[in-house]
């Protein structure tokens, strides 16, 4: 990070009095971290607060988050609860107190996606911009190559931007249905391709077909087009 003031990237006068720092990998490697654009935002809305002064702690109310995205206590409350299932986040209940957030976990989950090799630097022009599916510099952090053999094992072990998109967009759908719905219909869905914005998504049998297509199609497309930010279409087929 350079000197460069806040106001100055921004070009804004007084936004240098109070600002967060997140890290770039946060951003280019949370999804695949597993985490959801609604989980993620919620991150940084708690990081804001454990950050706002030297020493603070991350301790705001559900209700103060809630008001801030414009979602329902219990919306973010959902979230906040996965989060910490999934071992992202650890929450310290404080009788007569709001709860303490850390965010170890989901430190350590990007770290680990990074490993030992420094993130490829963006260029302007980049459609990608760093996120991942990327290419990444064949350099570990200490300055020594990459042999062949890990570079195809880290490949292997990075999942497509198409299947980075339906990680999201389940994370997303998760929160939106209810958990029945989610586990009984959602859940074991799979994506197959998605070839000229069309998503084909694989669905265990005719009858989670016929009522995904009844329900839930226009919510999926609706998630999908939220997160990819154009209009895509979805296709469900028939698992054989």
């Amino acid at each position: 990070m350079t000197d460069e003031k806040v106001s100055a990237r921004w070009g804004r006068p007084g936004w240098d009095e109070e600002f967060t720092q997140i890290p770039n990998k946060a951003f280019r490697y949370y999804t695949e971290a597993g985490l959801s654009r609604t989980e993620f935002l919620v991150v940084l809305h708690l990081a804001s607060y454990k950050y706002e002064s030297p020493g603070a702690q991350c301790k705001p109310a559900i209700s103060t988050v809630a008001r801030e995205m414009g979602l329902s206590a219990r919306h973010v409350r959902r979230v906040l609860d996965e989060l910490e299932s999934r071992e992202l986040l650890t929450k310290t209940h404080r009788d007569g107190d709001t709860n303490l957030y850390e965010f170890g976990g989901f430190c350590d989950a990007v770290d680990a996606l990074v490993g030992g090799r420094t993130l490829k630097t963006p260029d302007v022009d980049d459609p990608g911009h760093g996120r991942p599916g990327c290419e990444d510099v064949g350099i570990r952090g200490d300055g020594t190559p990459v042999s062949n053999e890990e570079e195809k094992e880290n490949n292997s072990s990075v999942k497509s931007r198409e299947e980075q998109i339906w990680l999201a967009a389940l994370g997303e759908l998760q929160l939106q249905i209810t958990k029945a719905t989610f586990y009984t219909w959602v859940k074991d869905t799979q994506l197959v391709s998605c070839q000229d914005d069309v998503f084909i998504i694989k669905v265990p049998n005719e009858h989670s077909r016929d009522w995904l297509e009844s329900r839930l199609l226009t919510t999926i497309r609706r998630t999908l087009i939220g997160i990819v930010g154009h209009l895509v279409e979805v296709k469900l087929v028939v698992e054989f």
